[in-house]
């Protein structure tokens, strides 16, 4: 099983990484607006060089970050044959600005309009306002620009794809009773899986309790309805999570009292995973989330069973 620690620093890395890919997306937008607008070619010239060297920073520090990461990967899970993220291309960059055309005026031959003997002047057209050849060639440069991410994109969704299938969080998760859960409860532990995969350790303890809150209260109407319990449906679905459990514990003694505890426990770690209260609480609770999550996927299949007899 991946540690906690290990767990954390790969799930920070992956966050810096969709980071600064938005920050080089970000960066190319500048190729619709004032970056690659010029008048001359010596400002074209000026322009197409200040807007690549504005684009390389920001590529070479997401290529380090890649470049580290992929490193890192390879101790963390050593086990597994899961791909490295894959670079920005740099030098296709520079190739896609070199040809940029931007202003009619300077990039195209001058034609004749047949009917008005020239082409109407450009300079007031904007993005948006009108289709000039100044802003046609920025959307086809700007389009070629974001096709350079698209590999490393990939790359990050299939190895985040190929942790959540990862032995490790799907014994944890799913284990062999995946096909036993109804759709909703289906969709609540694919949301923990994917924070608990992206290390967010503590929302994945908190959908798990919220979930199994809700499996508790579809429990409580199959009993009325198996006429088990005489309560009204309204107040079924008015109780709190206190009042389910003591009334399944301790009124009607319907669950044992080793259900109740880990009912119990369950409550007080979500709690404080969702509310914050206290942060040597939530410290001591994050060493102990795996436990925690198993209690509940364990409850969610005892009361899952239950309800679809």
């Amino acid at each position: 099983m991946v540690n906690f620690s290990d767990a954390f620093f790969f799930g920070l890395s992956i966050g810096n990484i969709s980071r600064s890919i938005h920050n080089v997306d970000s960066v190319f937008h500048g190729a619709l607006w004032a970056s690659l607008v010029y008048e001359n070619k010596k400002e074209g010239i000026a322009k197409k060089r200040e807007f690549y060297l504005h684009v390389k920073k920001e590529v070479n520090e997401l290529n380090k970050e890649i470049k580290d990461f992929n490193n890192i990967k390879e101790s963390i899970f050593s086990h597994t044959n899961l791909e490295d993220i894959g670079e920005v291309d740099i030098s296709e960059i520079k190739k896609i600005i070199d040809k940029h055309k931007g202003d009619y005026h300077v990039d195209y031959p001058k034609k004749t309009d047949k009917r008005n003997g020239a082409f109407s002047d450009i300079k007031g057209f904007v993005l948006g306002t009108e289709d000039s050849p100044s802003s046609l060639s920025r959307r086809n440069t700007f389009i070629l620009l974001e096709r350079t991410l698209d590999d490393t994109k990939k790359s990050v969704h299939k190895l985040m794809e190929n942790i959540r299938n990862n032995d490790d969080f799907s014994k944890l998760f799913w284990g062999d009773k995946k096909n036993r859960y109804r759709k909703y409860i289906k969709s609540e532990i694919k949301k923990a899986s994917d924070c608990y995969s992206f290390c967010l350790i503590g929302e994945a303890v908190f959908i798990i309790g919220r979930c199994v809150e809700k499996v508790l209260t579809d429990y409580l109407i199959c009993l009325k309805k198996q006429g088990k319990i005489k309560y009204k449906l309204s107040e079924i679905k008015s109780w709190d999570y206190d009042t389910k459990i003591n009334i399944l514990g301790k009124k009607e003694k319907i669950i044992t009292q080793n259900q109740y505890s880990k009912l119990m426990s369950l409550k007080w770690d979500r709690n404080i995973f969702g509310h914050h209260s206290k942060q040597k609480e939530i410290i001591q609770s994050t060493k102990d989330a795996e436990a925690i999550i198993r209690i509940g996927i364990n409850l969610l299949n005892h009361f899952e069973q239950k309800i679809n007899k």
